[in-house]
């Protein structure tokens, strides 16, 4: 994820432990019951969550960053074909939780949680910017969402 933020020079995500754990039980809810529904508890934080049969969950991240394809950037307006890609490219988004579970059919479920939250009304054009001349590469979630989907908090 950090890797699609620096292509639009933003600051980097930070792990969050508190968001990861409420991330995997979380998913552990939707591997169990097999299906992709909002939780309840949203409010103070952005979520996005990907079902994958065969492939890994981290492409789910990189499907999400394909949103570009649908966002203007000099007249931005929101679709369910960007929104997530806004989240994972919003200024002001400092932290990150990462939650992965498997179903009883090996299926992968990953839920992502932001704060503070991204795509607010108003806000769009001092948040999501545009690609830069080039593109740095400090590190990646990816390496986190497979140790987090083998590592238990608790």
């Amino acid at each position: 994820m950090n890797k699609y933020r620096s292509r639009h020079k933003v600051p980097h995500l930070t792990l969050n432990r508190d968001l990861c754990i409420t991330a995997r039980e979380y998913a552990g809810i939707l591997a169990f019951y097999s299906r992709i529904e909002l939780s309840n508890s949203r409010g103070n934080y952005g979520e996005y969550m990907c079902y994958k049969e065969d492939a890994s969950p981290v492409t789910c991240v990189d499907d999400w960053y394909e949103g570009i394809k649908y966002y203007n950037f000099t007249d931005p307006k929101i679709y369910d074909e960007n929104e997530a890609f806004t989240q994972i490219v919003w200024k002001s988004t400092t932290d990150l939780g990462v939650g992965n579970s498997r179903n009883s059919l090996g299926g992968n479920f990953l839920v992502i949680r932001y704060l503070p939250p991204g795509n607010i009304d108003g806000l769009y054009k001092e948040n999501v910017l545009a690609l830069s001349g080039s593109f740095t590469f400090k590190g990646s979630v990816y390496l986190l969402i497979f140790l987090l989907s083998t590592y238990s908090y608790i």
